[in-house]
């Protein structure tokens, strides 16, 4: 599903974390170093927003355990700070479409 002019790229500050639901989707876009990423607003470790986290370069970390997920493909970067042993999965990352000052993001059907 594509979710069209979700948000005006000038409205897009550096390592600002904006949250976008739209279609049924929970969305957080941010620019980072030039790059606008967009991505799930549910860590994959406790379901905890995203858009509560912080952004240094290309990577996001969760404010609830401290989990960092690479903004590229969502591997885990570093695992979260309490209950290592605990499964985390990749963050979904989504793909953005920046055209004609508009943002738009490519969220697969569930």
């Amino acid at each position: 599903m594509l979710l069209e002019r979700v948000l005006l790229a000038s409205d897009l500050e550096e390592r600002r974390l904006i949250r976008v639901r739209e279609g049924g989707a929970d969305v957080v876009c941010v620019l980072s170093g030039g790059t606008v990423y967009a991505f799930a607003n549910s860590c994959p470790h406790t379901g905890y927003k995203l858009h509560l986290g912080k952004v240094r370069g290309c990577t996001v970390t969760c404010s609830s355990h401290l989990a960092q997920f690479d903004l590229n493909d969502g591997h885990l970067v570093s695992p979260p700070m309490e209950g290592q042993d605990i499964p985390t999965g990749e963050l979904v990352v989504y793909t953005v479409i920046a055209e004609d000052g508009w943002i738009s993001i490519e969220v697969p059907e569930r």
